[in-house]
This record gives C-alpha cells, sequence and structure tokens, in this order.
C-alpha cells in the first residue's frame, strides 16, 4: 500500500515536539513513505527550520487562518495521512477531516495542562479527540484521551562518537525550553549552591520566555546549539521539570552516553531506574537535586559509566523506533480510504 503522510504543526520554539518532528520524519524516510510538513503560520521559527533544512524535510506555511489551512490541507492526494501534533494543530485537523469525512491521526505530547488560553485549547482538543485516531507519548496522557495508544518518543540510535572535553570536571547540563514547567530557575539556583566547588560547572541550553528572569551569573549559558556541541559539552544531563509527557531529551541523552538526573515526572519513572540506569530525584526540591549532584560529583567514572551502560542497553530497543513504526504503520493504513493504488 502506498501513501504519503502530511504532519499539520503550530510551532514558535525548538523543543521536545519539534525534535519529534524531525525524528519522525526520519523514521518514516527509512521505511520508504514520503513525508511533509505544514505549518499553520509561520512564526520565524528560524533555528527549526534550519534543522529540517539540514535534514532534508520540505515544509510550507499557512497564513494563521483555519479557511487558508482547511483549503491547504484538502489539496493533498486521496493516499496522503494528515497527522496532527501540537494543540491548535490538532483542534484545525480534526475539524478539517471532520467536515469533510476524512479521519487523522493525532499525537497528544503536552504533559502539562496549560493556564488561560493554553489550558482552553487543551480542554477542547482533549474532547474533539473523538474524532481522530490518537497517540500519547506518555500513559499519563494516553489515560485522558479517547482510545489512545502509547506512542513513545523515539530517536535514531548511533554510534556515540561524542569526544568529552571536561578536564576532570563534571558538566552538568540544562538542555530545553525556558519555561516555568520545565523549572530552569532551579537549575540556576542550583549553580548557585555549588559555586565554590571547583570541580563541577553547570551549562544552559535553550531559549524561552523565562530566560530574562533567571539569575546567569554561576553558568555558562549557551542559547540554541547543534546536538553534538551539547553531549560533547555535558557529562549529567538534569531534568528539573515539574510537568512533563515523556521528555525527547532524556533519550537523546542516553544514547549521546550522557547521564540523566531527573525529577520522577511522565513516563521517567518508567524509564530510569534509580542508581540502575540514572538518578530518578525523590521530589522536585533544590536540595534533593543538590544531594544527587553531590553525591555523583565525588563518584569514580567506573560507577558512572556502569550506570551509562545500563541505561544504553535498556533505552535502544524501546526507543530505537522500531515498535512505533509498526504503531504507526497500522493507524495510517486505517485511516486512509480502502483502496488506494500500489507502487
Amino acid at each position: 500500500m502506498y501513501y504519503k503522510v502530511l504532519l499539520l504543526i503550530d510551532s514558535s520554539l525548538l523543543g521536545g515536539v519539534e525534535t519529534h518532528i524531525i525524528e519522525l520524519n526520519k523514521l518514516l524516510k527509512k521505511n520508504q513513505i514520503t513525508s511533509t510538513v505544514l505549518f499553520i503560520q509561520d512564526h520565524n521559527n528560524e533555528p527549526f527550520y534550519a534543522l529540517l533544512d539540514d535534514a532534508n524535510i520540505s515544509y510550507t506555511f499557512s497564513d494563521g487562518s483555519y479557511t487558508t489551512t482547511a483549503r491547504l490541507v484538502n489539496q493533498i492526494d486521496i493516499n496522503t495521512v494528515l497527522h496532527t501534533h501540537g494543540y491548535k494543530a490538532s483542534i484545525y485537523g480534526k475539524l478539517i477531516c471532520k467536515l469533510h469525512g476524512k479521519r487523522c491521526v493525532s499525537t497528544y505530547h503536552a504533559g502539562e495542562a496549560g493556564k488561560g488560553k493554553v489550558w482552553l485549547y487543551n480542554q477542547f482538543d482533549t474532547l474533539m479527540s473523538y474524532f481522530s485516531i490518537n497517540f500519547a507519548v506518555s500513559s499519563l496522557i494516553k489515560n485522558k484521551i479517547y482510545k489512545a495508544q502509547l506512542l513513545e518518543n523515539f530517536i535514531e540510535f548511533k554510534s556515540s562518537n561524542v569526544q568529552k572535553m571536561n578536564g576532570g570536571i563534571l558538566n552538568i547540563g540544562y538542555v530545553g525550553r525556558l519555561s516555568y514547567e520545565k523549572a530552569p530557575d532551579k537549575f540556576t539556583q542550583l549553580s548557585e549552591m555549588f559555586k565554590n566547588n571547583l570541580g563541577v560547572q553547570f551549562h544552559l541550553f535553550g531559549e524561552g520566555p523565562m530566560k530574562d528572569k533567571l539569575n546567569l551569573s554561576y553558568l555558562t549559558y549557551h542559547g540554541l546549539q547543534p546536538q553534538d556541541k551539547i553531549w560533547k559539552t555535558i557529562d549529567v544531563l538534569l531534568i528539573c521539570s515539574l510537568e512533563e509527557g515523556l521528555p525527547m531529551v532524556l533519550i537523546e541523552a542516553i544514547a549521546n552516553n550522557v547521564l540523566v538526573v531527573s525529577t520522577p515526572v511522565g513516563e521517567v519513572p518508567n524509564i530510569i531506574e534509580n542508581n540502575i540506569t540514572g538518578y530518578l530525584l525523590k521530589n522536585h526540591t533544590v536540595q534533593e537535586m543538590y544531594r544527587v549532584l553531590n553525591l555523583i560529583s565525588k563518584q569514580s567514572s567506573v560507577e558512572i559509566n556502569k550506570i551509562k551502560n545500563a541505561a544504553l542497553i535498556s533505552a535502544k530497543p524501546r526507543f530505537c523506533g522500531d515498535l512505533q513504526f509498526n504503531l504507526l504503520q497500522q493507524a495510517y493504513k486505517t485511516s486512509l480510504p480502502r483502496t488506494l493504488p500500489s507502487l
């Protein structure tokens, strides 16, 4: 059965959803399926567009309106599946397909409920999940969505050639959006608490609305950087989040031989086994983060490498994309008309 996939998204920042889109395109291409991206609106998200260009992923833009988006979606061939990501794209996609007798596929990524308008959009999108074939990236999200299947995040695992240049220093990193639910303020507080420990350095990677509110005096702020620069720089990834689904950055860290320390949010406790495949914090306090990081700073490289290797062995078969493609393939075929052209 020959078909193509149109990914409908609304993206203004570079984060887990955007990384998921790139990895999804790679997975589809690996399985000889053509995919393109349609943005509901051009938010001048240049870092993401650059990554799409680098990966040779084609994309185009609507003007933000439902009418134009519907016109563009309705121009697609009968053998093209519509797959939405994010609440606004999900709402638009479901309305378009419902009004034109089609079925769309939707993936739910957000572990956080949001506030104000975002909360309303998320509630409306959840109610509209009756009109689509649904995936969720974590069990917690899955339980809120109508007949959703668990589709865990995935990446292309490659042999890690990252050469650390730490000079005996333990480099701890925050990687992600600088927004409330990710708690970057806890990371900056930790950097101040370790300011007199010359064997530990902190690195902040990312952009977001909280940037101007953070005290960056005791760390190195890198902004947005290529993946290889991030993983070459840090030895430990600290996930401080208050809410999550399945953090894509967690899988990326494991694949790049970086030790993970995380709050017990979303799907993380089902991935990180404390002191076996990483460190799972008991709570979200800065004091608990300090306790665990201080412990790691005193561990030998042999102990740390044992944990990193165990994490890789556990994660690779689960998050390499093979299981996920089988689920996607089934959903895509279900959403298409019964008779399609063959290659």
